[in-house]
């Protein structure tokens, strides 16, 4: 019983790309390591009063320019500060895009998973990022009618 218990503790981070910048995210790493784990995440992260219980934010930051912030040109400063602000050291960063996955991995030398269990980990929070990122639907709002 407390090795399972131990394996929900284990913390995975998250990149996120927003409409205007990025966030990371803490994500209970349990939900990667079990049976039926597509399942198990679709089921904490398609309900708002469930989602906050397996990822919560950690920092936003926004762009002007998103397209340069990172990938084959290297990584924004802003991002590299979030990361190692936040990151402890043998975690997993989710990503959603391959070119974050290798610059992160090139520049940064941590490791990242760019695959089925993170793009669903990216649904969830595309569909629940009013509730994650604040900042993130005020800005829509102001852009909105």
């Amino acid at each position: 019983m407390l090795a399972m218990f131990r394996m929900f503790q284990k913390k995975i981070k998250v990149l996120f790309e927003t409409p205007s910048g990025f966030a990371f995210f803490g994500f209970n790493g349990g939900y990667v390591n079990v049976e039926n784990l597509l399942e198990i995440i679709w089921t904490y992260l398609t309900d708002s009063t469930t989602v906050e219980l397996a990822i919560w934010p950690l920092e936003f930051e926004k762009f002007e320019n998103k397209s340069d912030a990172i990938g084959t040109s290297g990584i924004d400063d802003r991002i590299t500060k979030m990361i190692k602000n936040w990151y402890c050291s043998g975690e997993t960063i989710l990503v959603g895009k391959s070119e974050h996955k290798l610059a992160i991995e090139t520049e940064l030398k941590i490791a990242c998973r760019c695959d089925e269990v993170a793009f669903e980990v990216m649904w969830g929070l595309e569909n629940h990022l009013h509730i994650l990122v604040p900042d993130e639907e005020l800005e829509l709002r102001e852009e909105g009618p």
